[in-house]
């Protein structure tokens, strides 16, 4: 009696969790959207507007407000999740900010 219990619940527990995971799809590419249009927002805001990082965090949608934002030398990261969820938006010269060949899909 106490194996089958046993399996059992890890069998529900599987279940939940194939769930979870499968129900999270939706939600990484809705993150996945959301920090890359704040990435590229933020490197044109930065970069070809000439404004500051925080006078640029007034552009951004209701939502975003979880990501987290850093400006590298020429790019703006925005990352949420311990990066597990991230964009990088570069500033190029003649092109503005753009996605590096690497990100895109």
């Amino acid at each position: 009696m106490g194996k089958h219990l046993l399996r059992t619940a890890g069998l529900l527990l599987l279940g939940v969790a194939g769930l979870a995971l499968w129900a999270s799809g939706p939600l990484l590419a809705e993150g996945r959207i959301g920090a890359a249009f704040v990435a590229r927002t933020t490197c044109s805001c930065l970069f070809v507007a000439g404004r500051t990082l925080e006078s640029c965090r007034s552009d951004w949608p209701p939502g975003t407000e979880i990501l987290t934002v850093r400006q590298e030398e020429d790019a703006v990261i925005a990352s949420a999740a311990m990066g597990v969820i991230s964009a990088r938006a570069t500033f190029e010269d003649d092109y503005g900010c753009t996605f590096p060949q690497s990100e895109r899909n």
